[in-house]
């Protein structure tokens, strides 16, 4: 009995304490806390950057300016309309316009067949190799291979204090000539000659100070050599094969091209550069001394080689780029050049000669370009191309600018006029080319 009644005791005990339980959920009401918005802007003020600002709510980059009125949120250097990712730090720059078969310095241009990364590789040994004098390396040659010229940061890249044989009025000369880089250059075979001659202006008639004209090489427009002074990498390859090393070739089988109208100023024909690269040169090796595959792979080798990637491109570059197009850089630095298929390539070069001064002269006539004339350097892949102009004397880029005459003269004074901040800014942009 009494077990009995001490389980119904703790029945009742049980209820009783989950009703009062119940009771009190039902009955107690937590209280209701309501943060504050000062300026109403629908931003409570602990999550509000500008809680009596109703025009601002977030600061990205911490600089003490909002969002709505900061023109680079993430403190990038780029401003927010042209960032990629305006809110985040870690995309800093524009995409940069990208050149058709650019790639790596020294690297072939993508997405070639197997045959073609055959062919430029093979191109690459014999552009690396050296030749003997029982390869027939003439007895007054300059060098023994082509790498030796054109090595800086790599095989294709620019060369230093040399010393090169050119055909100048018909007669064969040594001048200091620095070796330019030959990144991209295989896409100039591609820019047509009617583009090329639309840019030309050999009387002035803009009366804007430039007469840029084309050179000639046969029966096409030159666009190869300091003064453009060959149409073909086959034309420009040959003669340095037999001006620097004494080795001959013969022509490569002939393509048919469709052939442009030359203007009537130019009456002057210009021979073949560098001769026709197969006559005799004083030794007894029997001509050709190179055979038309190694000939061909090396030209293939020149043509493939992969057009320099653009760098970052940040506020300061965009500040350059503005300052070189107004001071008037941009006039022979053409940006942008179309193929024969209407891609786009940014060499920044019309591929045009110009006359740089008496102070640059090399005393070398080429075709139609006097000694004070030179083809405007494409600014592509700058940096890797140090020291600057024909015969390297300029050691810095302001250095080259300083040194330009002739009818770079006004864009020279224009970029001598500058603030130093804005000289720096024109600086940067040219590096990042």
């Amino acid at each position: 009995m009494i077990r009995l009644i001490a389980i119904q005791f703790g029945i009742v005990t049980r209820v009783l304490a989950l009703f009062i339980a119940l009771c009190l959920v039902g009955c107690t009401t937590a209280p209701v806390i309501t943060e504050t918005d000062s300026d109403n802007d629908g931003v409570v003020d602990s999550q509000d950057a500008f809680p009596d600002d109703p025009n601002e709510t977030t600061d990205t980059d911490n600089d003490g300016e909002g969002d709505q009125a900061d023109t680079d949120d993430d403190n990038d250097g780029v401003i927010d309309e042209d960032d990629p990712e305006p809110l985040n730090a870690g995309v800093n720059s524009i995409d940069p316009p990208d050149n058709p078969l650019g790639g790596e310095l020294g690297e072939p241009t993508p997405n070639l067949s197997g045959d073609q990364n055959d062919a430029f590789e093979l191109g690459k040994n014999v552009f690396s190799g050296m030749f003997f004098p029982a390869d027939g390396v003439g007895p007054n040659h300059l060098g023994t291979s082509c790498v030796g010229c054109h090595g800086s940061p790599t095989a294709g890249g620019s060369g230093v204090n040399a010393f090169v044989r050119v055909i100048s009025l018909g007669e064969p000369i040594i001048v200091d000539h620095d070796a330019p880089p030959l990144f991209g250059v295989g896409l100039f075979e591609r820019v047509t000659d009617e583009t090329i001659l639309s840019m030309q202006d050999p009387t002035d008639e803009d009366n804007d100070g430039i007469s840029g004209r084309p050179n000639i090489d046969g029966d096409r427009i030159g666009r190869f050599g300091l003064k453009a002074q060959a149409a073909t990498l086959e034309s420009i390859t040959r003669g340095m094969l037999v001006n620097q090393m004494g080795i001959t070739s013969e022509p490569l089988a002939k393509i048919v091209r469709a052939k442009s109208k030359r203007p009537e100023y130019l009456a002057q024909i210009a021979p073949p550069s560098g001769g026709n690269g197969s006559g005799g040169n004083d030794d007894n090796v029997p001509d050709p001394e190179i055979d038309a595959t190694d000939l061909a792979n090396l030209i293939i080798f020149q043509e493939l080689l992969a057009a320099p990637i653009r760098g970052t491109i940040d506020l300061a570059v965009q500040r350059g780029d503005e300052l070189f197009a107004s001071i008037g850089c941009a006039d022979c630095h053409v940006p942008s050049l179309p193929l024969d298929t209407g891609e786009m390539i940014h060499p920044y070069t019309d591929l045009l000669i110009h006359n740089m001064g008496e102070d640059l002269s090399d005393a070398v006539f080429q075709g139609v370009a006097s000694g004070t004339e030179f083809r405007t350097a494409p600014l592509w892949g700058l940096t890797e191309s140090a020291p600057y102009l024909h015969d390297g004397r300029a050691t810095t880029i302001d250095n080259a600018i300083r040194e330009h005459a002739g009818e770079a003269q006004d864009a020279r004074d224009n970029y001598i006029t500058l603030t130093e901040d804005e000289q720096a800014d024109l600086i940067r942009f040219l590096e990042s080319l």
